[in-house]
């Protein structure tokens, strides 16, 4: 049974804010970590979509999509893009835009007051009260802690594509505030159920699996956490000598019902499907798998708000097939102000017909060479990029590009004629009428081919301090890993 969502709450209209003086002030990287977004080595090029690396040519327009650039506008463009958000019910976006103004004129008692409505509205009990205390006194009394952390329930789902995005600003933001540097978040890759079968198609196939259904961006508010350490599954060379597969996976963190952040091990897994499903499910987990090994250790906050750690592993479903993977959500890491965020790729591939190896490409290199021996923990910068499908059809950028609207650009810039043209490329437009008729419409994974049973794989793109760029499929053996946060002193 999947868990029921309150909807989005429709906001008042702010009260007004006070014209104050402008003091900009880097906003999302409270532990010191700089802002990325100059210096991407030219192979980056090779790897990202051509329109991509089109608009972000633009020096200005990149530091407002994947920079500081919002947080050096004047605080009347903050409080304007905030309220007409809150007029539309997209309450994380207009709380995005608080928190903007708050930094930028943290004495300013009608912005905090605004800040602790909106948190409010959200059951962010604990920012709003502190807010409401900083509107009272803004001067002495203390600064609102993170609050829009992985682990904590969020019961107001996200009103559109655009307040999605703000929502993963917040999430990238307050993780690392509250870990005390900029950390990557991911998902399971099955939070949003799983796909059985029908018996035409593993008789096609020539054997049971079971694979992830597309994540949806619904799912990932209350099923992210943040990665630890990770360690992707290996090939099996001697493949006709492989034992059939054990069902029940120790530790295995399993997130099945929509919004719900749970953790079952693969039993469990198995009373959440029809008896049909369940037993399809079985023969899938037992079936001789290619892969073996695996684990991930993640950590998230409980309800009382501390942080508990989980150690998961993957379930092979099939020949090829595995669940459990952790699938990076680079919006919410990092920082809302940082360009990349710095994450640790692995392949533990040693087969020379594996399909889809990860693929290195120097600055001078003409062609890309493919990595055909085993790379572990190569930590890189992965810009903030994402790419987000309604059906066959995707959509690739920043947090930022798909957060704001031509009419925000108009109320930060005044003249903004120029990246409102930019912006209109990307046709998000469209993503959000796919959204508003069906949320559960827009994935950050496509899911299977349409003619093939091998899932879509999703591709991350990074570059190293060396100038080489990796493009890296999330598989079984080829994982994306965050840097451990580091330990807080006694």
């Amino acid at each position: 049974m999947r868990r029921r969502l309150i909807p989005a709450l429709v906001y008042p209209v702010l009260i007004g804010i006070p014209v104050v003086s402008h003091v900009p002030a880097a906003y999302g990287t409270s532990a010191g970590a700089p802002a990325t977004t100059d210096g991407w080595p030219a192979c980056l090029a090779n790897e990202l979509p051509s329109e991509v690396v089109a608009r972000f040519s633009d020096t200005s327009y990149r530091q407002l999509m994947l920079g500081d650039g919002i947080a050096q506008t004047s605080p009347e463009a903050l409080y304007r893009v905030s309220a007409a958000a809150a007029s539309r019910g997209e309450g994380y976006k207009a709380l995005h835009f608080a928190r903007l103004l708050t930094r930028v004129a943290p004495t300013n008692a009608a912005a905090w007051r605004n800040r602790a409505i909106l948190a409010e509205k959200l059951g962010l009990a604990d920012e709003a009260a502190a807010s409401g205390a900083k509107a009272e006194n803004p001067e002495a009394a203390p600064a609102p802690g993170p609050s829009v952390l992985p682990g904590r329930s969020f019961a107001v789902r996200t009103a559109s594509v655009a307040d999605y995005s703000a929502f993963a600003n917040l999430m990238a933001d307050d993780s690392a505030a509250a870990l005390g540097a900029p950390v990557l978040l991911t998902v399971n890759d099955h939070a949003s159920g799983l796909r059985i079968p029908t018996e035409e198609e593993i008789e096609q196939r020539g054997h049971p699996f079971a694979q992830a259904q597309p994540l949806k961006i619904i799912d990932v508010p209350n099923n992210a956490v943040v990665v630890k350490e990770s360690s992707p599954m290996s090939k099996k060379i001697d493949f006709a000598s492989i034992a059939t597969g054990v069902l029940a996976v120790a530790g295995a963190g399993y997130a099945l019902d929509q919004g719900a952040s749970l953790a079952l091990d693969t039993t469990q897994l198995v009373m959440t499907l029809s008896d049909a499903a369940g037993e399809s499910f079985k023969k899938a987990a037992n079936t001789p798998s290619k892969f073996s090994g695996g684990s991930v250790v993640v950590t998230k906050t409980d309800d009382g708000g501390k942080w508990i750690e989980e150690k998961r592993k993957p379930q092979t479903t099939g020949e090829v097939d595995v669940v459990g993977l952790p699938m990076p959500v680079l919006w919410a890491s990092g920082g809302s102000n940082r360009g990349t965020v710095t994450v640790e790729l692995s392949y533990n591939a040693v087969l020379k017909e594996d399909p889809t190896p990860p693929s290195v490409l120097a600055s001078n290199a003409a062609e890309p060479a493919r990595v055909s021996k085993k790379m572990t923990d190569i930590k890189v910068q992965a810009p903030r990029i994402e790419t987000l499908c309604a059906g066959s059809r995707c959509w690739t950028g920043s947090a930022n590009e798909f957060m704001l609207r031509g009419e925000d650009l108009a109320a930060l810039l005044g003249d903004a004629s120029k990246h409102a043209e930019t912006l209109a490329k990307i046709d998000a437009a469209r993503l959000e009428e796919a959204f508003a008729a069906d949320p559960g419409s827009i994935a950050i994974t496509q899911g299977r081919r349409a003619d093939a049973f091998e899932p879509i794989r999703r591709r991350v793109v990074a570059f190293d301090d060396k100038g080489s760029c990796y493009a890296w499929n999330v598989a079984p053996d080829q994982w994306v890993g965050g840097m451990p946060p580091p330990k807080k002193k006694r």
